[in-house]
């Protein structure tokens, strides 16, 4: 906990909870006492409404009926948010990339005309308070998350603190990565989804030359090559989901689905890039981010071609074996 003279109020969130339109129960009641210059940590798992509950403090959603918002006494509940005196920085790409920590802080503001000196002072307050100093002239991408460089040197470990048995650390790194595989296939699933999704979404609206592009064949062919190879992935996903289920062997089609999927979410987002035209490769949306990102798709977990070098030595195996290529190639299903 810590204060910071001057600023801040008390804040009361009395019995709020939120019921969105669909029936979807976004946030449990509860009552809150935040003190005067306190700081406080929500922390929870995914979907408890931690997002939630800070929208309702700002004044972005309405609690349920019976639910109540006070600053300092003074009920803030029906107050829209341009009053409210409340500032919110959302996460990832909801920030302005271009712009640095310290820029994403003071923004607000900026906006309200507060000055460049008094604005410097008040961002230095946050920073303090948040205990990031130092970092407050990087950009967002550069605080946290993706992979990082870890230097080993000179490192003597006990015999007591040896895992899983002298020799057996690649091993135990390949297990990890086959589960670990499956679940970058259900991510790029979901970004594939999400990107086809934008991209009708973008085509239904956008004319050219009087023609809306939705009823131009051609993109209709670009959004069928899209769905289906989002329906062959999703079929991939689920053998090897059973196979794991079921505790077979699950090495070959997660070669072949890793290999696949890493193409195909490029390939789906790129369409959704070329759909959208400039707008696409442009910061406002998160199709150019995303672009970047499942690039390394193709490298990460094993590159493509050692995982083809793999699949297509298991193809000549089974057949010298069995007379048969079907057992490499999925044939356990059908």
């Amino acid at each position: 906990m810590s204060a910071v003279a001057g600023h801040g109020a008390a804040v009361r969130i009395e019995n709020c909870g939120k019921t969105f339109a669909d029936g979807t129960r976004a946030l449990e009641p509860a009552t809150l006492d935040i003190a005067r210059g306190e700081t406080l940590v929500l922390l929870g798992p995914s979907g408890c409404g931690k997002t939630t509950m800070l929208r309702i403090i700002a004044g972005l959603e309405l609690p349920d009926t019976g639910g109540k918002v006070l600053f300092d006494g003074k009920e803030m509940t029906s107050v829209p948010i341009e009053q409210r005196n409340v500032g919110m920085v959302f996460q990832s790409y909801a920030l302005f990339p271009n712009m640095s920590v310290a820029d994403n802080i003071g923004y607000g503001l900026k906006i309200r005309g507060m000055s460049k000196q008094e604005r410097a002072k008040r961002v230095a307050e946050l920073v303090a308070l948040t205990n990031i100093t130092g970092l407050e002239n990087r950009r967002i991408d550069q605080l946290s998350g993706g992979h990082s460089e870890i230097e080993i040197k000179d490192l003597k470990v006990p015999a007591d603190n040896l895992l899983g048995g002298e020799g057996n650390g690649f091993n135990m790194g390949q297990h990890r990565l086959a589960y670990g595989r499956l679940r970058h296939g259900m991510h790029n699933i979901a970004k594939a989804q999400r990107a086809l999704d934008m991209a009708v979404g973008h085509v239904t609206k956008r004319s050219t030359f009087g023609v809306l592009l939705a009823d131009r064949q051609a993109v209709q062919f670009m959004l069928a090559e899209c769905a289906s190879q989002l329906y062959i992935g999703r079929l991939m996903l689920l053998h090897i989901a059973y196979k794991a289920e079921k505790g077979m062997d699950l090495r070959q089609e997660n070669s072949i689905a890793k290999v696949y999927l890493a193409h195909m979410v490029h390939h789906v987002i790129d369409t959704a890039i070329q759909l959208h035209g400039a707008l696409g490769f442009s910061q406002d949306t998160i199709l150019a981010k995303w672009y970047t990102q499942v690039r390394s798709q193709r490298l990460v977990d094993g590159p493509d071609e050692v995982h083809r070098w793999r699949v297509g030595r298991n193809v000549i195996k089974a057949f010298r074996e069995h007379g048969t290529t079907a057992l490499a190639a999925g044939g356990d299903l059908l």
